[in-house]
């Protein structure tokens, strides 16, 4: 019985001297405390009223709001690059800005969307008061911005399909492109002979000119100036077709291509999404798929 007392006493003693040097390690730690990040405007200038707000870098805000010229991708699919409009949200990150019809661009199907939204028209919409599954990725520091939409608020369109307003008729240029050949012979009858093989076009809007001509001349005769074609070109994007007219070459699927002088409307196939303008057959396993 003397034994087992003795036990205890001696672990209450030991357990008492643990408590005595936890409370003294305590005193001896230096207070720690936990300070937001401040950036201090006086390094900037001496006039710290002259200086911009600050505070939206303190909360991790790198770039301001503005335009930024930005790729942007859909459901991790590159789309287009454009100049885009950021603002800050309440949380303080910057949402890109979009009217109704910029989002009908980017391949949101204006009818599945509620009518409070549609009423926004040209106004900066915020998709995901609507749609909790909508997000903004902006990487301004690499010049993308990444969005995700769910597939029930997209159109259905087919793969690699391009908006007709995304299309680009180019820049307007003049085109020259020749090609001189000479020969002089120097014997008992002396002659020489030059030639000129000139095309040339103009670019304006949708309209394309090309012209081919030539220019010959051979021993003391004058230079002869010879017209081979002249063509008007353009693009019809309703009829996903190629309008021309003037000098031209009939079609050689099915019959000879003949010389034709005149108007010709045909199909082309460039016009069409990369899925629909072949016929070999594609088989694709789909690892991830936006089905929210």
């Amino acid at each position: 019985m003397n034994l087992k007392l003795k036990k205890l006493e001696h672990g209450m003693a030991r357990h008492k001297q643990m408590k005595r040097c936890m409370l003294l390690l305590l005193t001896l730690l230096p207070a720690c405390s936990v300070a937001g990040m401040r950036f201090n405007p006086a390094f900037l200038s001496g006039d710290t009223e002259a200086v911009a707000d600050l505070s939206r870098f303190e909360k991790g805000m790198t770039y301001l709001p503005g335009s930024y010229e930005v790729e942007i991708w859909v459901n991790d699919s590159p789309l287009t690059s454009r100049k885009v409009t950021f603002k800050a949200d309440e949380q303080n990150q910057l949402i890109p800005c979009f009217s109704l019809d910029e989002l009908v661009t980017l391949g949101i199907n204006k009818s599945a969307l509620p009518e409070q939204a549609q009423a926004e028209g040209n106004n900066c919409l915020d998709l995901r008061i609507w749609f909790a599954e909508v997000q903004y990725t902006p990487e301004l520091d690499a010049q993308r911005l990444k969005l995700t939409f769910p597939q029930a608020i997209l159109k259905h369109e087919a793969r690699g399909y391009i908006p007709p307003e995304e299309w680009d008729n180019g820049i307007p240029a003049i085109l020259i492109n020749y090609d001189f050949s000479g020969n002089s012979d120097r014997g008992d009858y002396a002659s020489d002979s030059y030639y000129l093989n000139l095309r040339s076009g103009l670019n304006l809007g949708a309209w394309r000119f090309r012209d081919y001509s030539t220019w010959s001349r051979s021993g003391n005769s004058p230079g002869k100036i010879a017209h081979v074609s002249s063509t008007l070109q353009r693009v019809i994007i309703p009829f996903k077709s190629e309008l021309t007219l003037g000098d031209t070459w009939s079609s050689s699927d099915v019959f000879d291509s003949v010389s034709i002088r005149g108007a010709k409307l045909e199909s082309d196939e460039n016009m069409l999404p990369d899925s629909q303008s072949g016929f070999a057959p594609l088989c694709a396993v789909l690892l991830k798929a936006m089905l929210r």
